[in-house]
This record gives C-alpha cells, structure tokens and sequence, in this order.
C-alpha cells in the first residue's frame, strides 16, 4: 500500500508541475539542474523570444516538445546527452551548447556556439542514427568534405526559413563537428 500512496503523490506531484507523464519532469529537473550547475544566470530560449514567423511555425511544427533542447545518446556510450539553446538573463547574448553526459546530471560542456544574432529565428531537431550528413556547395569551399552517415543521433541547428547545421559527435577526432548542410 506504501508504495501505491507514493506513486500517487510522485504522479499527482508531475500532474501539478504540468510534466505528465513523468519523465517530463525528470527531464526538465535534469535540465534545469545542468543550467545552474554548468550555465548560471541563462535560460533555455523560449517562444516569446523568437520572431513571429518562427514562433508560429514553432508552434505548428513542435506540439509537446521543446524546440530548444535536443535530448539523444550522441556519442553512442548509452547515457543521454543533451543540445540547448541558451540565452543570458542580463543581455542579449545567445549560444547553442551540447553536453555528454556519463551518468545522469554528470555531464561536461564538449561545443558551444554564438547564436546571439539568430536567437529570435534559431530551433533545434534530432538527427536519428543512420542520418546522412552532406557539406552544402559553397562558393568559398573548393575542399568539400565527404558525406557522413551518422550512428549515433546528431543534432540539426535550424536558423528558420534560410540555412541548418548538422553537428554531430567524431569518434575518431572526439569532438563536435558542425556541417554546413543548406545555403
């Protein structure tokens, strides 16, 4: 009966966070525990603090998910690990970051990008396992690089209605590597 009463509490508890089902709000707890362990005075970007265009496509596009957090095994050691989008609570200043984690809230900070200047039109999406990634034709690039099939999930940075980055874990190089991926 004990353990009966505590999942009722544990699930009336998620209900009142608004996180059902309950996984939810672990993940959110862990989010919001890595932001004040690893990222003090930033917050995930939020809706209101996208464009118009990009937050009615936001809204279309992403019912139930967040388009500031990616949450996938990027590095294939089997913990989840984590890409957000961060904006400062004192400026302007926006960044992409991306953790891997070893065990859960035991993560280490592995990329981060300025977004500062696209944070009002910029999302996030997962990139599953067995993706190809291909460098875009570039004017300035005579060096294209090799396309890529992914084995374990990647991240795609959205810049709404104009270019995405693919940015995924090299296991050889041990490190992120981002890909141009449209003009």
């Amino acid at each position: 009966m004990r353990v009966t009463t505590n999942f009722v509490r544990l699930a009336l508890f998620a209900a009142l966070l608004g996180c059902m089902p309950r996984a939810a709000c672990g993940q959110a707890g862990t989010v919001q525990k890595l932001l004040r362990d690893h990222y003090p005075g930033h917050h995930l970007l939020r809706l209101d603090e996208r464009d118009a265009d990009t937050r009615a496509f936001l809204l279309k596009h992403f019912k139930g998910s967040d388009p500031s957090v990616v949450h996938a095994d990027f590095d294939g050691d089997g913990h989840l690990d984590y890409a957000m989008l961060l904006k400062s609570d004192t400026s302007a200043a926006a960044k992409l970051v991306v953790l891997l984690c070893d065990a859960p809230g035991r993560c280490r900070g592995v990329y981060e990008l300025d977004i500062t200047g696209y944070s009002e039109e910029v999302y996030l999406s997962l990139l599953p396992p067995g993706s190809r990634v291909v460098e875009s034709e570039s004017v300035e690039s005579k060096n294209q690089s090799s396309p890529v099939n992914l084995t374990n999930a990647g991240i795609q940075l959205n810049y709404f209605e104009s270019d995405t980055v693919a940015l995924y874990w090299d296991k050889k190089l041990k490190k992120i590597v981002a890909v141009g991926t449209s003009d």
